[in-house]
């Protein structure tokens, strides 16, 4: 059906009668959308006050990187060494991690290309692979992987440069190598000379490897640990590796957290495990594996892990009806001033990908009035300048919207959760993902 002139001029001698659209379109001249949708009287439902909160530490800033889950990781780490070290202040090495994380993946990819040659270029398989599996993002699993392999270590040992905090120009070249390496890779294939494949594969890995160790720090393999705690008393540990550090000022099991997702859509079953195809950031490590429970059970279970003082990563969609200082969708009054009906029903708002898990952060706290949550706390890392110092209020509608899995230490399942997490976990491949 063609827009024709008679329609638009119907359209157009409606609106001209609706005085709230002429006014909302007088009001958009110089002001933002944003603003003019805002509801400030909606304030008070997310304030900065929470019944149970873990006492804050510095807030962290990723910068110019995709490396929230990896930034989220650590902090989820570092809280639990800042209270056994009694220390007000404390960070991990972002960068550490990174490093490894870049090589790994690229590693990884190579695998990948070399079990998928002979694919066409409009094969959707093949466009997946071309969009190489090496850049900042990751997931919980890709953080466990690379800490229980490499360790972690304080940042004060190894600390950013611009290339670790801006990483536009080193993951284009890092993109070069890998599609360059699809491409020739794919020549040898349909040639009939795939066993040059062996050779072109260590090149490329050797090109990846010397723009990642010109860019970034090498990374530390023993050092002195110095810190000054709480009571001002100074301590000094010597000669420390970065495995030696975690076992030492780590107390807690990583794989004794578990991924627990929410997903309604398509096939997906509740009380089931679920393997996501292709993701992970290490040849040999495992896949990420997601635990598939009802929305509801996400914040009671991240309530209970909060109780303990423990905080709980999460994975969003971190951009919709919210602000620079609050997630709460009650603050966006779409419906009020257009006129809309924008809800979703929460299996069309996953297939439609009107939730699409973009950013990493982590649960510091909460608020409950006669056992009803009614707001969560937030720590991002995007500094100290956006939201309240770095820290953001979440109303529960904009959890129940739009946080898609959270990461649970297993003993907070009931005993049926836990042995449903027991079933062999069903393969998602990537076509049933995108």
């Amino acid at each position: 059906m063609q827009i024709t002139k008679e329609q638009l001029k119907k359209y157009n001698k409606s609106f001209a009668k609706n005085k709230q659209l002429s006014t909302i379109k007088r009001a958009l001249v110089r002001s933002k959308l944003a603003d003019v949708v805002y509801v400030q009287e909606s304030e008070q439902i997310v304030s900065t006050h929470f019944s149970h909160s873990i006492p804050e530490l510095n807030i962290s800033n990723q910068k110019q990187s995709g490396r929230c889950w990896m930034f989220s990781g650590l902090t989820f780490l570092r809280y639990q060494i800042a209270k056994k070290l009694k220390l007000e202040s404390f960070e991990l090495s972002q960068s550490y991690l990174q490093y490894y994380d870049l090589l790994e993946k690229v590693n990884y990819f190579f695998s990948v290309v070399d079990k998928n040659l002979g694919l066409e270029v409009d094969d959707r398989r093949f466009m997946f692979i071309n969009e190489p599996l090496t850049g900042d993002g990751g997931y919980w699993q890709y953080f466990v992987n690379l800490v229980k392999k490499y360790g972690i270590v304080p940042k004060s040992v190894q600390p950013e440069n611009t290339q670790t905090s801006n990483t536009h120009h080193m993951q284009s070249l890092i993109t070069l190598i890998a599609k360059k390496y699809v491409a020739d890779a794919q020549k040898n294939f349909k040639s009939g000379k795939v066993e040059l494949n062996k050779e072109l594969r260590e090149k490329a890995f050797q090109d990846a490897f010397k723009v990642i160790s010109s860019s970034m720090p090498a990374p530390i393999e023993k050092f002195d640990f110095e810190y000054t705690d709480k009571d001002k008393k100074y301590h000094l540990e010597r000669n420390l590796t970065p495995l030696s550090f975690l076992e030492k000022y780590v107390d807690i099991n990583l794989d004794d957290y578990v991924t627990i997702s929410s997903d309604c859509s398509r096939d997906f079953e509740f009380m089931q495990p679920y393997e996501l195809e292709y993701c992970t950031n290490m040849e040999g490590a495992p896949l990420q594996v997601e635990f598939n429970l009802p929305k509801e059970r996400l914040i009671e279970l991240t309530v209970a892990q909060l109780k303990d003082n423990l905080p709980v990563w999460f994975a969003c969609d971190v951009g919709k009806e919210s602000d620079s200082k609050h997630f709460a969708n009650e603050m966006v009054a779409w419906k009020e001033i257009f006129g809309l009906d924008l809800e979703y029903t929460e299996k069309d708002r996953i297939e439609m990908q009107e939730l699409r898990l973009t950013h990493a952060m982590v649960f510091t706290g909460f608020s409950e009035i006669k056992k009803q949550v009614t707001k969560f706390k937030v720590e991002n890392s995007w500094g100290e300048e956006p939201g309240f110092k770095g820290i953001y209020p979440m109303s529960v509608s904009w959890f129940k919207k739009y946080v898609g899995e959270v990461i649970i230490d297993k003993k907070y399942l009931t005993e049926a959760e836990r042995q449903a997490l027991l079933k062999k976990p069903i393969l998602k491949k990537y076509f049933e993902l995108n």
